[in-house]
């Protein structure tokens, strides 16, 4: 098949050829996405301005966010950490996790 039967084939499904991207690109935009953990469909990014850290992926049998390496949850609406039946917040003075006082 020539590039013009290809194209006018195209046209003819309604297909748009200018959507299309270098397969590099698309492989830099994957492993980019990737590197921030899996996206689950649904999951908000940010909700009531805290942003999910990177590294943290939806959980959604629990709602929050969940990292397998520091075996913590995020909690997105009050930007708290829990793990081991605790809350935590992060100290950015102190460069460390705090336990919430209630």
């Amino acid at each position: 098949m020539t590039k013009w039967e290809s194209d006018t084939a195209e046209q003819e499904r309604d297909i748009d050829p200018s959507s299309y991207v270098d397969k590099a690109d698309l492989v830099r935009k994957v492993e980019e996405v990737g590197a921030s953990g899996p996206v689950v469909a649904g999951a908000p990014t940010q909700v009531g301005g805290h942003p999910v850290p990177p590294g943290y992926a939806y959980d959604p049998s629990s709602g929050y966010y969940y990292n397998s390496e520091s075996q913590m949850s995020f909690d997105p609406v009050s930007g708290g950490y829990f793990c081991n039946n605790r809350w935590y917040a992060w100290d950015a003075n102190l460069n460390q996790f705090v336990e919430w006082q209630s």
